[in-house]
């Protein structure tokens, strides 16, 4: 299916920065755990919870007193979302005001299509379980919309700051010059920001860097390069936002993807 992204990962240190993905994001923690933050609220990521963060709500991570954490994870971009409410018969992705879900059969179910796909198996079966567990996960779990309204003047704004972004994120852009050009101070920009996305304008230029990059590294650009022309400072600046987005590195990123180049890139 297009735009399924699978990730296994172990950790035993690491702190993932507030950020958010494009993709709905689907997680079971196998073995150990952390602890998550997302909305105002903190919670465990641990083998009784599945964890579901919407497309582009913004969410943290760090081990806290956990040593060790296990955990395979689903990304499913727009093409995987709009396959899957077609296979569903839904029109629309259902929001979830819930991050965590103690439900173990789903959790189940979802690490049996984790593993189908990530073993490269029969690919109908996986395909089946995986419309199988989404559907079980939309029809128990899912809400009409996500409860994260904003004022409209303030989307307006925001929006017009984000088309910016994409547009100059090779420039070296500040808070000060998306302010100025928005008619307001940095501080009110960062609050609409806040209150509209859950991020700061910063959060979203990093993002739309690392997109860049991940564009730049699917067809074989070398790190120092793809680095310098999504608008890093150099690799080390890349590889810095990309682990602390990610989870992994961008040589770990290349690895994976040359190993398997029809698998989407996007993370």
């Amino acid at each position: 299916m297009p735009g399924v992204s699978c990730l296994e990962a172990s950790f035993i240190s690491q702190h993932f920065s507030p950020h958010a993905h494009d993709a709905l994001v689907i997680a079971v923690t196998e073995a150990g755990g952390s602890a998550y933050a997302s909305r105002g609220h903190r919670g465990e990521a641990d083998p009784s919870v599945l964890l579901v963060f919407n497309p582009t709500e913004p969410h943290a991570g760090h081990m806290r007193g956990s040593t060790y954490w296990r955990y395979r994870a689903l990304y499913l971009a727009e093409p995987a979302v709009v396959a899957l409410l077609q296979a569903l018969g839904r029109t629309t992705l259902p929001g979830f005001t819930n991050n965590a879900i103690a439900d173990p059969e789903l959790i189940a179910a979802f690490r049996a299509a984790h593993h189908e796909l990530d073993e490269e198996g029969d690919p109908n079966l996986a395909r089946e379980r995986l419309i199988d567990a989404c559907g079980r996960l939309f029809n128990r779990h899912g809400a009409t919309s996500a409860s994260r309204e904003a004022h409209r003047r303030d989307r307006a704004i925001v929006d017009s700051t984000l088309a910016a972004i994409h547009r100059r994120f090779r420039d070296r852009l500040t808070v000060d010059d998306l302010a100025a050009a928005a008619g307001l101070s940095p501080f009110q920009l960062i609050r609409q920001f806040k209150r509209v996305t859950g991020m700061p304008p910063h959060a979203h230029l990093i993002r739309a860097r690392l997109d860049a990059a991940l564009r730049l590294l699917q067809h074989d650009v070398s790190l120092a390069d793809a680095a310098l022309a999504s608008g890093f400072y150099d690799q080390s600046a890349l590889t810095h936002a990309f682990k602390r987005t990610f989870g992994i590195t961008p040589g770990q990123y290349v690895q994976a993807h040359r190993l398997h180049p029809q698998i989407s890139p996007r993370l």
